[in-house]
């Protein structure tokens, strides 16, 4: 029922110049997640109400592929053929709201009864380098590049775009279909890892600014002389900052 992952995949793909643009226009991490969560409830209660009415039709009218998933939501399935995720049939619109929440919440889910310990280990260590990724990108969101801010709301895009997919339909026993979503978010955290070791580096690296440059000072010889481009990016402008502020702290300690 769920094969192949590629339906959110190309839905992504043909989006993307969309995602570009708004990417461009969100300077704030919760800006972005306001956004997806808004999003994510307009799909999630649209496709909720069809599933209310299509529930209500006689099952000899209804195609072979709506009767499966209709089948297994009105059992209150969660993970297919996992019994101990399910809950009770739905009864109406807030109950299906609350099974597809339940869904995309196991849908990330890094345990699952039955798995082995080597794998609980494995799935722990990776949840958590991409957790950690994705909170030093909420970080710094803002000190981020143009196109690492592109290429955060492309992956979380295709991330979201494939757990909606399957939750609507249905999250396999093993989360084999989980696989798209593991280089987005990987993407995701490297992008949080970079953003955190560059702010650090600004930090380290203080320097003097005027009209766009940085000079280097004679009596100082540890301090480069490099050319930054004059532009209005938020993001050189704040590295400008930082850098004078930190070797004006240099320079005070040098001459006491």
């Amino acid at each position: 029922m769920a094969r192949p992952s590629s339906p959110p995949l190309i839905a992504i793909f043909l989006l993307s110049p969309f995602a570009l643009i708004l990417a461009k226009h969100i300077d704030r991490f919760a800006k972005l997640i306001g956004l997806t969560l808004l999003l994510v409830f307009a799909i999630g209660l649209s496709y909720a109400a069809l599933m209310v009415h299509a529930l209500e039709l006689d099952p000899s009218t209804r195609m072979q592929a709506w009767n499966l998933i209709l089948g297994h939501l009105a059992e209150g399935g969660v993970i297919h053929d996992r019994p101990e995720t399910y809950i009770a049939s739905p009864k109406g619109l807030t109950d299906i709201l609350m099974l597809y929440l339940l869904r995309l919440l196991w849908f990330f889910s890094p345990y699952a009864q039955g798995f082995s310990s080597t794998h609980l280990f494995v799935n722990a260590f990776q949840f958590s380098l991409i957790a950690s990724g994705i909170f030093l990108l909420a970080r710094n969101f803002q000190k981020l590049l143009p196109l690492h801010r592109a290429l955060t709301v492309l992956s979380l895009a295709c991330v979201l775009g494939t757990a909606l997919f399957h939750s609507g339909i249905l999250i396999d026993y093993d989360w084999r279909y989980r696989a798209p979503t593991i280089t987005p978010l990987v993407v995701i955290a490297v992008i949080g890892f970079s953003s955190y070791l560059s702010n650090r580096s600004d930090q380290a690296a203080p320097c003097s600014a005027q009209d766009g440059v940085f000079h280097s000072d004679k009596k100082h010889k540890d301090w480069h002389a490099f050319q930054i481009p004059s532009d209005d990016d938020e993001f050189v402008q704040k590295s400008i900052a930082t850098r004078c502020r930190f070797r004006e702290a240099y320079l005070s300690v040098h001459a006491a």
